[in-house]
């Protein structure tokens, strides 16, 4: 690490004098923490993709994958059903948008796992890597330039469905979340509280906040505030060969570079 994240200032919503905050997040695979700050309003999913039952053993042939991996799985969390393969090839790219009215799906996977757990994320990676298969993480599908699309087919991984509590620390000031909360729901949460992130994407009503660290989100404040980087002091990631990395604050005066904006 390139050293320990600076405290950010946030301000009172309607004025006030300024708070020192600062905000831990977990990334696509795990849990998220960010900096929040207060606020005297409430705030406000895209809908739920019905995955229907599927024969294991049909994904397992088509994929080479070992049965004895897959089935840590329940049935509904993997589907090659071809109208959920073809809504998966999708996001809200208007070219992606055009295909689908067309009946087009050049970037359609070839099954769809959902996780609900690192673990499930970490079984996914390790299976892929050992078979080549290439995995694609989606969060809501919000994307409006193709970053979730399946361009080599293979696994498309599902991360909106991470689960896990709200945790918030009101010392820090920092929330701890799922990689798949929803932005609009984690706002209101913290609004509730009198609290905001400060954070406003024109998807927070359709937008992951695990997709805003992959993206590196900004909105309609990170002119004051800066984007879903600068919330961030940890979080953790899944890598490629499924191996769990955790990425933190450290001192100001510690040597290497800052892996938080690797990810």
């Amino acid at each position: 690490m390139a050293g320990k994240v600076p405290h950010r200032r946030w301000r009172k919503h309607g004025g006030g004098r300024g708070q020192r905050l600062r905000g831990d997040h977990v990334h696509q695979a795990g849990r998220v923490t960010a900096g929040v700050g207060t606020t005297g309003s409430n705030a406000g999913l895209a809908s739920d993709i019905s995955v229907p039952l599927v024969c294991l053993g049909e994904v397992i042939g088509a994929l080479q994958i070992d049965s004895s991996t897959i089935a840590a799985f329940d049935d509904d969390d993997v589907t090659i059903e071809p109208k959920i393969l073809d809504e998966f090839g999708h996001d809200c790219w208007p070219v992606s948008r055009v295909d689908a009215r067309r009946g087009l799906h050049p970037t359609r996977p070839d099954v769809v796992v959902t996780a609900r757990s690192v673990e499930d994320v970490v079984t996914v990676l390790r299976v892929a890597a050992k078979d080549r298969t290439p995995v694609t993480a989606r969060g809501l599908g919000s994307s409006v330039t193709g970053q979730p699309l399946p361009v080599h087919g293979g696994i498309v991984l599902r991360l909106d469905e991470l689960a896990g509590l709200n945790q918030l620390d009101t010392v820090d000031m920092t929330v701890t979340v799922p990689a798949g909360r929803l932005g609009s729901d984690l706002e209101e949460w913290l609004n509730q509280r009198g609290l905001t992130l400060n954070h406003f994407p024109q998807s927070l009503d359709r937008s992951s906040v695990g997709g805003w660290l992959a993206t590196r989100a900004t909105g309609q404040t990170s002119s004051r505030y800066g984007g879903i980087e600068d919330h961030v002091v940890a979080y953790t990631v899944v890598l490629a060969d499924g191996s769990v990395v955790e990425v933190g604050s450290r001192p100001r005066g510690a040597v290497g570079p800052d892996l938080r904006h690797v990810f």
